[in-house]
């Protein structure tokens, strides 16, 4: 115990004596080089304590954006390096640090050239991650205009891209209502989306879906903006929100089923088969469930009449294959990921009392010439394809919670 106090103790003081360094009395000698040598001490001292990392680390990096000229790439450099450094745990950090911090950032975003773009970018979204309730009120316009010339879909710089819809998927996570420029971002991350599943599919020779994480990491980071965009558009306004969902659902029918079961599903190094599938693959289909879920809360007309979109065109042992892509129901039967299936089955706990089979089917027999209209043969093909599902699930799977789901909806 006292040794640990002793420690603490010691990284306090270290702390502390950089911000005596950085005060503006003595800051207004210090050269680029004494400047960069803070910045490397910094990244050899140990964290202070949970309860004082605000306090020390915060005012630190404070004093830092204080004294940094923002127009000087290098140093800006090695700052966004210390700040995702000290980022690593939880970093709390007060109003007074980020109506310093983020200015500095914004205004080295400006003045640096555009391959600094990305580190800049990057930084900002780690902050945000942990301080995005603080920093949306004062800050959030602020960010999305100086983020904009990134999201363009025809930017090349996929990096900053990726960081910048990050950024934003950030700051919308927060909001109570849709942000005054929702119709803008909303038209930029939708068509990034778009550009980004294209690029999940094809990318070599035999190769049908693509290894690189970047893709994955963009993919997923729209995906969850979207996400949440839709629930603020639907919670404010019923009336436009509609066609805007209806087109997120057309993309996500591309994703539904992003190939399963290989070993570039999963994100850790361990090989353990417990941890298999719990990748970004993984969580890219948790999010596209996630999304066919708001959507059919809020807007279920958009789904019941094109359930052959989420349903394969044959049914197969694995019951893959709509136009190409696994199914919905796929999700169900093999995903590796028991969250995914959960999600999954509980959609079709929420699916099935909407699609009303019983009054389609009667009233396909009164009023069609042959058994069945393309609704009706939809419908009873889902009823058919979701039962061997079920049955095929109660057999085989080991996750208690996903069997409990499974019997919910039987």
């Amino acid at each position: 115990m006292w040794q640990a106090n002793r420690a603490a103790l010691s990284s306090t003081r270290a702390w502390e004596s950089i911000r005596l360094r950085l005060r503006k009395d003595n800051a207004t000698v210090l050269s680029s080089a004494e400047l960069d040598a803070i910045l490397a001490q910094i990244m050899t001292l140990p964290m202070p304590p949970v309860r004082l990392r605000t306090d020390e680390v915060g005012s630190t990096l404070m004093a830092l954006a204080q004294v940094l000229p923002p127009k000087s790439e290098l140093l800006v450099s090695e700052f966004t390096s210390v700040v995702r450094h000290c980022c690593k745990d939880k970093l709390v950090l007060t109003a007074d640090h980020l109506h310093v911090l983020v200015p500095f950032f914004l205004a080295a975003l400006s003045h640096c050239p555009s391959w600094y773009a990305e580190q800049i970018l990057t930084t900002l979204s780690v902050l945000l991650a942990d301080n995005a309730p603080a920093a949306a009120a004062a800050f959030a316009d602020s960010i999305y205009v100086a983020a904009t010339p990134h999201l363009s879909p025809s930017s090349a710089d996929v990096g900053a891209r990726y960081a910048a819809t990050t950024c934003m998927a950030h700051l919308v996570a927060v909001a109570d209502a849709p942000p005054p420029y929702f119709a803008d971002l909303w038209k930029q991350i939708m068509d990034n989306f778009k550009q980004q599943t294209r690029q999940l599919h094809v990318d070599g020779p035999r190769v049908v879906w693509t290894t690189n994480r970047t893709h994955y990491k963009s993919c997923l980071a729209s995906l969850q903006c979207l996400l949440r965009l839709m629930e603020l558009d639907t919670a404010a306004s019923s009336s436009g929100a509609g066609p805007r969902c209806g087109l997120s659902l057309s993309t996500t029918a591309m994703v539904v089923g992003r190939v399963p079961l290989i070993d570039s599903d999963s994100d850790c190094s361990s090989k353990h088969p417990s941890q298999r599938g719990i990748g970004l693959a993984a969580r890219l289909r948790l999010e596209v469930v996630r999304a066919l879920e708001v959507v059919l809360h809020a807007f279920p007309h958009l789904i019941t009449p094109t359930l052959a979109q989420y349903l394969p065109d044959t049914t197969t042992p694995c019951l893959v294959l709509y136009n190409g892509h696994p199914s919905v129901l796929t999700l169900a039967v093999v995903d590796p990921y028991d969250q995914v299936r959960l999600k999954t089955l509980h959609w079709l706990d929420m699916l099935l009392p909407l699609v009303n089979v019983k009054a389609t089917l009667s009233q396909n027999f009164k009023h069609a010439s042959t058994a069945f209209t393309t609704t009706g043969g939809a419908l009873l093909q889902m009823v058919h394809q979701v039962h061997v599902m079920l049955l095929h699930t109660v057999q085989h799977e080991h996750d208690a919670a996903v069997l409990v789901q499974a019997i919910k909806v039987i």
